[in-house]
This record gives structure tokens, sequence and C-alpha cells, in this order.
């Protein structure tokens, strides 16, 4: 209680007291409470932030997987080029 008027901490000197000590302990807990939960949510922003960067990390791993596997694509469909061109020769030379 921030303020009391002589008369009241006169005439109710414990009542005010008791007063004062449950709302002393009311913004006490109140700030706790607050404080717990900014602690909470920083918690779970870390977590989201490590899941986020592993994400990253995966999709990145698979991104280069997919370029090397379409450069093997390329390669394989060059050396097939290249047997067509050789059979195809080798027919010519056998008709």
């Amino acid at each position: 209680m921030h303020y009391g008027s002589p008369r009241l901490r006169r005439d109710a000197k414990q009542e005010l007291g008791e007063i004062t000590n449950h709302f002393s302990i009311l913004i006490a807990n109140l700030i706790k409470s607050r404080y717990q939960d900014a602690k909470e949510l920083q918690k779970k922003l870390s977590q989201a932030e490590e899941r986020a960067a592993a994400t990253q990390i995966k999709y990145e791993m698979l991104l280069e997987q997919n370029r090397n596997a379409e450069s093997s694509r390329q390669a394989l469909e060059a050396k097939q080029q290249e047997l067509d061109g050789i059979l195809a020769a080798l027919q010519r030379t056998l008709a």
C-alpha cells in the first residue's frame, strides 16, 4: 500500500500491515511469474532457432546431393550418347 491516512494507520494498524504484506507478496509473485514466463519463452525461442539451423543444414546437404545427382545424370547421358554413336557406327560398318 502506497498511502495510508494517519487515522487509518492509527485505528487499523494491524490490518494495514496485513494489507501491505499481502500487496507486497502479490507484486513479488507477479514479477516472479513474469520473469519465469520470459525465461520459458527464451528457452522455446532458443530451441526453435536450433531446429531451424539444423533444418537449414539438412536442406543444404540435400541441395548438394541433388546437384551431385544432376551432375551424374548429365555425365551418364553423355556416355549414353557416346555409346549410341559407337553402336550406330558399328551397325553401319556391319551393314
